[in-house]
């Protein structure tokens, strides 16, 4: 058989072709797997306490090739889970701020064909300070403000809103805050989203002759929950008409009505700390219902006071104050409700104190709460002499104790920090005509209580 040049220069490409082919494939087994990218960054600061830590691969890995590999100083518990080439570790509480953590993967992790990566890998990181997010001035125009409060202690306007902020809610990955903000005189209040560090702000639902507040993020941050209230004319004015639930998707940035019903109104919507449940308060009813989105079920728990409830950190229960009545009378009591039991139980042995605005630990070991001592105020006269405390109570219901005793002040809106270290309050005088608010930290057995901002309410912390 003749051969010609033709020939002989394929004959000559195809060997080549296959001789560069073992010595990449030879040169690729000495390398090794390679990690493409990790996130965090190795050397990255100020990472937030909630995150979401992710590996990935140059090529498809063993779904188990990480396990005994991959380690935390200081020690992480939480769930892996592939995504294509990417390991994604998502830790089981948040981290400690303030804290440098470091992440090892040591060497010999089988990819699907068999090859090992060659080398150990260390990302280092450090979270960020504890952070806190509030509207100030709370006597004037409000704006979002944030403020350092494990560093420096310096604080920092996110916003500039002519017409004042009215609410806000800050995302889950703490990356983002929802807040709605009235847009002029007339009335409106639109929702808008805005960057933690106060770029990007857009509005993202407008209300016109509406007022849109309360957001709720969903655990996923992936959807917006808030109320929807039309402006009607009233006697001097205009005033809020009743509230429908709607949610605003951030995949679609599109907001519809939870209900097709244009009839049907409920407040107050809350989404759970885990999946896709949300709750609403039916206010024609009194009820509290608790609505699983995935199955389309509801469960309603019967409630006078109508109190948005606080869910618990896993999701499976949520803290209610309601009334129950004793021998003193009638006050407020911590209940909480069991979602798979649908039971409704006292946290504490009933007392002649008012009890609310209850909030978990980040890890669900502790509850704080504001109480009354039911001969701090006249019911007749509307008058409170002393005022509520910050009190504290395993989730066991047992070891209640007072964190502040200080009568002249009220306290309200506790909040834990995300890594459990410290509680936000506001703190009001009542011993003061036209009292100005303060936002307060304390430690959770009592210790180093301090002034974070004066003239300043609705502290929230940032994941």
């Amino acid at each position: 058989m003749r051969v010609d040049q033709l020939d002989r220069a394929v004959a000559v490409t195809i060997a080549v072709t296959a001789v560069l082919a073992v010595i990449v494939l030879l040169r690729g087994d000495q390398v090794g797997v390679r990690i493409a990218q990790t996130q965090p960054e190795n050397g990255a600061e100020e990472v937030g306490l909630r995150p979401v830590i992710g590996l990935t691969f140059s090529e498809q890995m063993q779904q188990n090739a990480l396990e005994g590999r991959l380690t935390f100083s200081p020690p992480v518990t939480g769930t892996l889970r592939w995504s294509g080439n990417t390991a994604r570790f998502t830790p089981a509480s948040p981290l400690a701020s303030d804290t440098a953590y470091t992440l090892t993967l040591r060497a010999g992790a089988p990819s699907a064909r068999g090859r090992l990566t060659r080398d150990d890998v260390v990302v280092r990181f450090v979270t960020h300070h504890p952070r806190l997010i509030y509207l100030a001035p709370a006597t004037g125009i409000s704006d979002l403000v944030i403020a350092d409060v494990g560093g420096a202690g310096q604080e920092r306007r996110l916003s500039s809103e002519p017409f004042g902020v009215y609410d806000f809610a800050v995302s889950p990955d703490g990356r983002r805050i929802a807040f709605s903000a009235n847009r002029d005189n007339g009335g409106s209040r639109d929702l808008y989203l805005v960057n933690i560090d106060g770029s990007e702000r857009r509005r993202i639902v407008t209300c016109d002759q509406q007022h849109c507040n309360s957001p709720s993020w969903s655990a996923d941050g992936s959807r917006i929950a808030f109320e929807r209230r039309k402006l009607e004319k009233g006697a001097i004015g205009v005033i809020p008409g009743a509230s429908r639930p709607y949610v605003y998707d951030a995949n679609s940035g599109q907001a519809s009505a939870l209900f097709t019903d244009t009839q049907y109104v409920a407040s107050a919507p809350r989404w759970s700390t885990a999946g896709e449940t949300l709750s609403y308060y039916d206010t024609i009813q009194s009820i509290l219902t608790v609505f699983d989105l995935s199955s389309g079920t509801t469960v309603e728990v019967p409630s006078v006071l109508g109190d948005a409830p606080a869910w618990a950190p896993d999701g499976k229960s949520f803290l209610l104050s309601d009334l129950v009545s004793g021998g003193g009378g009638r006050f407020q009591q911590l209940l909480r409700f069991d979602y798979a039991t649908v039971t409704l139980t006292p946290v504490m042995p009933y007392t002649d104190t008012n009890d609310y605005g209850a909030a978990w630990s980040p890890a669900g070991g502790g509850i704080v709460f504001g109480r009354q001592a039911a001969d701090s105020f006249s019911a007749a006269s509307g008058v409170a002499f002393f005022g509520p405390q910050v009190w504290i109570v395993g989730a066991d219901g047992l070891n209640p104790r007072a964190l502040t005793t200080d009568t002249e002040y009220s306290h309200a809106g506790m909040n834990w920090s995300p890594d459990g270290r410290w509680i936000s309050f506001v703190r009001t005088n009542l011993r003061t005509i036209n009292p100005i608010p303060e936002v307060w930290m304390i430690q959770p057995d009592g210790s180093g209580a301090r002034n974070v901002a004066r003239d300043a309410t609705l502290p929230a912390w940032v994941p």
